[in-house]
């Protein structure tokens, strides 16, 4: 094996770096207070080595082990902590700014660590307790649609090892030939941490760009020839209208990937159409890696409405009497990573397992013949009324499909009917007969007893900084805002309802 393809430790590729081209331009931020900034790969390894050099002081003052926690930008120095932290191997703990510290410390204490509020977050908390046999690189604390943190734990990066950088997944997508990657989404989810070490560690350009907004996040594609974007379909319908007005600004945009959740099928078409087949590429699978999906713009055409083929993974669908359903048959999506990681679910004991090694994020969906994975929605989501099921996010998927509406989510509507819709419109009601064309809308697409019985319309939906509903916290807003109603009598203001949840 050649000696540039051999597994060496993160600290000797930065300064491989540095001395073969120390005037790249490593990190561009974009979007923050002080304008934007580029940072050299000289620069940026001294910083990094330099912090690591203390991380690694600090953590061996004291008697105890510790791991560092810190609230998560899109910036510069989140980029230089997480790769001096890697360096110093100090384990880190990546989370979302705003924290309540009694919801950190609680997500720690599934760590065994104890709470970083003695010294507030950013700090070095005690690691009092280790329930795993090797230390974690990092941990991820993240909630999903839950609005309970997981604190889920990672061992990778611990060197690095040039035949996983890039990995399979961001290989698929042409990564060897984009120079300028951009990042817009917070690092204390997999793939955009994923994004930001290989980034660094594989000698591109990081265009970080923290509180962009649409018209912004294009103008820096153009202004630095970002070639390659992570984005979630959240982003990309409040993208879509200034990239279609700005066609040109994306001329040299060769990868767009995207994730996190269900892209609509106007909005996947749409992107398409500004990319090409060839340009947009889909990913599923979730923090707790228990696997993935990979989908090329080309598939989805043939296939439309899929997420892909298991990408070093084995899909399975399990029916409610646990057996394996045949193609085309709906059930609860298993899936089960192969060769090189296969283990990483270790230290996730939320998940649901199968004896033989499969996991599932609790998504209901189906496998066609040629091995396409399609998701119908959550079980978490299904509401069981007296006609029959009905599902949250399938219902509310349909609705964002509306011309009228800008967003959608929905909840149980507390009666036994089915479900309450909160919606958010494009502009005034002026005819007062949206409700009926929603309805409309819907019963053309979905079974009866997934078409709301009623509509409440919202100022905006609660989501979290990666475009996923705040179920949480949609349900309060739901309750403190209208009553259950019926879809014919229209948007209704009554005095509030009471609603568990």
């Amino acid at each position: 094996m050649a000696a540039n393809k051999r597994p060496r430790s993160l600290v000797a590729r930065l300064r491989e770096l540095s001395e073969t081209s120390p005037d790249h331009r490593s990190l561009i931020c974009a979007g923050g207070q002080t304008g934007t900034e580029t940072v050299s790969t000289a620069q940026l390894v001294d910083d990094i080595l330099d912090m690591a050099e203390r991380l690694g002081q600090a953590a061996s003052d004291g008697n105890q082990s510790f791991v560092l926690c810190h609230p998560a930008g899109v910036d510069r120095h989140t980029a230089t902590l997480v790769l001096a932290a890697l360096c110093a191997e100090v384990t880190l703990v990546l989370h979302a700014p705003g924290l309540p510290a009694d919801v950190l410390d609680g997500a720690l204490a599934q760590g065994g660590i104890g709470p970083a509020a003695e010294n507030g977050a950013g700090f070095l908390a005690p690691w009092r307790d280790r329930p795993y046999e090797r230390r974690p690189t990092y941990f991820l604390l993240t909630s999903g649609t839950t609005g309970a943190p997981k604190l889920t734990p990672f061992w990778n990066y611990a060197d690095y090892d040039p035949r996983g950088i890039p990995d399979v997944l961001f290989r698929s997508t042409g990564w060897s030939g984009a120079t300028t990657h951009l990042l817009t989404l917070p690092v204390y989810h997999i793939a955009p941490f994923g994004v930001l070490v290989q980034s660094v560690l594989d000698g591109h350009t990081l265009l970080l760009g923290e509180n962009l907004d649409p018209a912004g996040t294009v103008e820096v594609i153009e202004e630095h020839g970002a070639d390659w974007l992570l984005l979630t379909p959240h982003d990309m319908g409040e993208l879509l209208p200034a990239a279609e007005n700005h066609r040109e600004s994306l001329r040299g945009v060769r990868t767009l990937l995207h994730t996190a959740l269900p892209c609509p099928p106007g909005l996947k078409r749409a992107w398409i159409d500004l990319l090409g087949p060839d340009g947009v590429y889909e990913t599923y699978g979730g923090t707790e890696g228990v696997g993935m999906t990979f989908l090329r713009g080309r598939e989805w055409i043939e296939h439309p409405g899929s997420i892909g083929r298991g990408l070093l993974t084995r899909i399975r669908i399990v029916g409610e009497d646990g057996a394996e359903r045949v193609a085309g048959d709906m059930g609860t999506v298993y899936m089960r990573r192969l060769g090189a990681g296969s283990g990483t679910t270790a230290g996730r004991p939320w998940l649901d397992r199968t004896a033989d090694g499969f996991a599932s994020l609790g998504d209901v969906g189906f496998v066609d013949e040629d091995g396409y994975l399609y998701l119908h929605d959550r079980l978490a989501h299904r509401v069981d009324t007296g006609e029959g099921p009905a599902w949250l996010g399938r219902t509310a998927a349909v609705l964002r499909e509306h011309p009228d509406l800008s967003d959608a989510e929905c909840v149980d509507d507390g009666s036994g009917r089915g479900l309450l819709a909160l919606v958010v419109s494009r502009g005034e009601d002026d005819d007062g007969q949206l409700h009926r064309r929603l309805n409309e809308f819907c019963a053309a697409r979905l079974t009866p007893p997934e078409c709301p019985s009623g509509y409440l319309r919202v100022p905006a939906i609660p989501r979290s900084a990666l475009g996923k509903a705040d179920r949480a916290a949609i349900v309060r807003l739901a309750a403190s805002r209208a009553p259950i109603c019926d879809s014919s009598d229209g948007f209704l203001n009554k005095a509030p309802i009471d609603r568990k949840g």
